[in-house]
């Protein structure tokens, strides 16, 4: 498989807007097997009455979790393919053997999803209808996913399950004692991003739409700066929150999470605008745009972070016109 097929979230975007990454971001194998589920074991950690916790042991892995209710369970993630998916239905019975009546795919993204075929097919499986169009592209996101997820043998045995019902909005579901509030607050880290919130835990799933702390966020396909933050805005005015599950990263609480992200968001839109304004190329404005201390707190993380703000960069500077014209941008890239 070649480098650019194994690496189309990071690298695809980088080749398509014409710009190098960064010289200490050459080397990508830190990111080899960050999603690689084999021997994953998933201990509930009880948040409320009947909400718990499935957090990853490694600290880019994917998070999940479930809500009980007297009538049944809801999910939160599937994870990358049929070990993955084994391992929260686990961590599931160990807290009760009410069936698992919905799962909720947060995004698109293969490693959200790909685990659905391991569930069982009583359950309803719910994204959002901007997911239909990406979860169509199986073949594409396999072959995207694989590298992370350990190689490709990881995800050979995947079969393809979308969703069984596909949301534009809110739904509330109620699992008997205790609603579940489905949201899709608009463009964030995807067009498709849905949160699973419980009121009366003051609990929120987030998916990718907020990473755990020091996890810097991601503008992918048709993400937008602005657009991202008048949704976390949203997200921050609508729901009464204390604690957040990121889809990666440590619990999290939107005291700390939101106003990092609403700063990050809003200082990129501006610096990305006012140096296209003085007329930098995108390599300059790439390497003199500050990267915010929080998201690189650790040796480990700086790597990810820089790459990702490389990728922000360019794909606030193409919203803005700067780097290719409408008609030269990558399809289905249209908000």
């Amino acid at each position: 498989m070649s480098r650019n097929r194994t690496f189309p979230a990071l690298l695809l975007v980088l080749a398509t807007l014409q710009c190098p990454l960064p010289a200490n971001a050459q080397d990508l194998t830190p990111f080899a097997g960050v999603l690689d589920t084999t021997g994953l074991t998933l201990v509930p950690k009880r948040l409320a009455s009947g909400v718990y916790a499935l957090l990853s042991p490694n600290p880019f892995g994917d998070n999940s979790g479930f809500i009980v209710g007297d009538r049944g369970v809801l999910v939160v993630d599937s994870l990358v393919n049929a070990e993955g998916a084994h391992a929260v239905q686990k961590a599931v019975r160990t807290v009760t053997d009410k069936p698992i009546l919905y799962l909720v795919n947060t995004n698109a993204v293969a490693d959200h999803w790909f685990g659905n075929y391991a569930f069982p097919p009583t359950t309803t499986v719910i994204a959002h209808r901007n997911a239909a169009t990406k979860m169509a592209k199986f073949d594409q996101l396999r072959g995207e996913i694989a590298f992370f997820a350990g190689g490709e043998a990881k995800v050979a045995d995947v079969q393809p399950r979308p969703a069984d019902l596909y949301l534009d909005g809110q739904l509330t579901i109620d699992l008997g004692g205790l609603e579940v509030e489905i949201h899709h607050f608009g463009v964030g880290n995807t067009r498709e991003d849905l949160v699973v919130y419980v009121p009366a835990a003051r609990v929120v799933w987030t998916g990718n739409f907020m990473l755990g702390n020091h996890l810097i966020p991601l503008l992918s396909g048709a993400a937008r700066a602005p657009l991202y933050l008048d949704a976390v805005t949203q997200f921050a005015r609508r729901l009464e929150i204390d604690t957040i599950v990121p889809g990666h990263g440590s619990l999290t609480d939107a005291a700390t999470a939101v106003p990092l992200y609403l700063a990050y968001l809003s200082d990129l839109t501006e610096s990305v605008r006012s140096a296209a304004r003085d007329g930098a190329d995108p390599t300059t404005i790439v390497d003199r745009l500050p990267l915010r201390t929080e998201f690189a707190p650790e040796a480990g993380r700086e790597l990810y972070a820089r790459i990702f703000q490389t990728i922000n960069t360019l794909n606030t500077l193409q919203n803005l016109g700067t780097v290719l014209p409408a008609a030269e941008r990558p399809e289905g890239d249209s908000n």
